[in-house]
């Protein structure tokens, strides 16, 4: 990892992460919400963004560092979005950005999240608290050989790949956070309503 390349990638994915996509699309349709089919379009350009982000860093460097950075760049910056007034989750950009550089943490989440979601209460919150959380946890401890046979982008060592995991990570779940909030309280207030 040189300094261009850490000066650059983080501008690049902050230019793609700032697009506006639900904006842009409510005003094509004279801002009226979006239906299901535009939300879904929506996470797809999302998520090729975050894509584009991360070959550009490794056409022009050709490191997993590069394109790293740039598509968990693309991912903050699009769940963090002052130019959508915060309102993008981000889910759609971490799906690019994983599927670009390691698609192994997809399939971890998925996991995660039919497990918790199945398990702890059927609620999507906590379906996505549990996928987050769980593929934070795991992913840097599934071993080598394994995430090398599912690699599109090679990386060094472990530690560049569970970087990137627990980034995109931290991203997702601090936007989740008010959701499971809401679903915390929901339960705190149903035991106590139970115990009355």
């Amino acid at each position: 990892m040189n300094l261009i390349e850490i000066l650059m990638m983080p501008g690049i994915g902050m230019i793609f992460g700032a697009i506006p996509v639900e904006d842009l699309m409510r005003r094509k349709n004279r801002f009226e919400p979006l239906t299901r089919k535009q939300h879904y379009g929506a996470l797809i350009v999302h998520a090729g963004l975050a894509m584009l982000s991360a070959f550009i860093g490794m056409m022009i460097f050709g490191t997993f560092s590069a394109a790293a950075i740039g598509a968990a760049m693309t991912t903050l910056f699009s769940a963090f979005n002052p130019f959508a007034r915060f309102r993008h989750t981000g889910i759609g950009s971490a799906f690019g950005a994983a599927l670009a550089v390691s698609p192994f943490p997809i399939i971890l989440f998925a996991l995660m999240y039919a497990t918790g979601y199945g398990v702890l209460g059927k609620k999507h919150a906590i379906g996505m608290m549990s996928g987050i959380l769980g593929t934070m946890l795991l992913a840097p401890t599934t071993p080598h050989t394994i995430l090398k046979a599912v690699e599109f982008i090679p990386f060094r060592d472990i530690t560049e790949h569970s970087v990137f995991i627990i980034g995109l990570g931290l991203t997702i779940f601090v936007k989740y956070l008010p959701d499971i909030r809401i679903v915390v309280l929901d339960a705190m207030k149903e035991h106590y309503s139970d115990e009355d």
